[in-house]
């Protein structure tokens, strides 16, 4: 029996069912039990994925932490916890805030320790920088694919469909205009401009006649507040340049494009922590 006011150790082992040479529970313990202070737990899994062994060590261990009956959390070595830099930083987040240390067995690696911190924050500092280069590769080359025409991923507009197009001399996914779709949305949207005409009353029409929306469901307000705030089906003139310019949306085509020929393409999202948003001419 554990003393219930006592703090304990806690010795994790996880073994990969699908390596046969995987290093065996009772290996893991062997080692980790001689760093054991006093009273301790053992957590033992054996995993099929990683990703689901971090799930478990997070939840099995969090009512112990927040109850503060876990003080140290020992490990054979570092990738017994986890494989993962970026998964590191967030399991030693949660360690650090519930004030327990984790040891590793085989690599002097002891976070009560200021040498074992100073160690757990440089790779802390190493993978907020791999995190934060990472972000910005994705996010560059998102909207390089939009300067390109390339379509930049998720659902197509309501009045276009995907479509491979070869664009200096490679296939491309970009959008093509669906012109039943299309005589649609140009019909909802002249109704929309009568002031006596709400988007429930069009919702109601539409779904009486049997209308399906493009992912073959019943319409909503909702989805028609999104296809008449979309500009891909409206066309591209200097009064919506001036309109976008004032929200302050980064527009990658020059004025002269906007010549009423063409519909806009708005990417990128807009919000609290994401302010860039991406307006370019969309051939028709």
């Amino acid at each position: 029996m554990f003393n219930k006011d006592s703090r304990l150790d806690a010795i994790y082992c996880r073994q990969s069912v699908e390596k046969e040479d995987s290093l065996s529970i009772q290996t893991q313990m062997d080692f980790a039990g001689k760093l054991c202070s006093g009273e301790y737990v053992i957590i033992a899994i054996r995993a099929i994925q990683e990703r689901i062994s971090n799930v478990l060590i997070c939840s099995v261990l969090c009512r112990m932490y927040k109850s503060g009956r876990i003080q140290k959390v020992i490990i054979y070595r570092l990738d017994r916890l986890t494989r993962s830099l970026f998964d590191l930083v967030d399991l030693w987040k949660v360690f650090d805030e519930h004030n327990v240390s984790f040891v590793s067995a085989t690599e002097q690696l002891d976070t009560s320790t200021s040498i074992g911190k100073m160690f757990v924050m440089l790779i802390i500092m190493i993978a907020e920088w791999e995190r934060e280069n990472t972000v910005k590769r994705i996010t560059d080359n998102y909207y390089k694919r939009a300067e390109l025409g390339r379509w930049v991923g998720g659902p197509s507009p309501f009045s276009y469909e995907l479509s491979t197009f070869v664009f200096q001399g490679q296939s491309i996914k970009s959008l093509d205009v669906d012109w039943e779709r299309m005589d649609l949305e140009i019909e909802i949207r002249k109704k929309y401009l009568d002031p006596n005409v709400s988007l429930g009353k069009i919702k109601k029409e539409l779904n009486e006649i049997g209308t399906k929306t493009n992912a073959g469901k019943n319409w909503s307000e909702n989805t028609l507040s999104r296809i008449m705030r979309n500009p891909a089906s409206v066309k591209a003139t200097p009064a919506i340049y001036a309109f976008f310019k004032e929200l302050g949306t980064e527009i990658t085509s020059p004025i002269d494009q906007f010549t009423g020929e063409f519909g806009c393409l708005l990417v990128g999202k807009s919000g609290a922590s994401t302010r860039r948003r991406n307006l370019q001419i969309l051939p028709l």
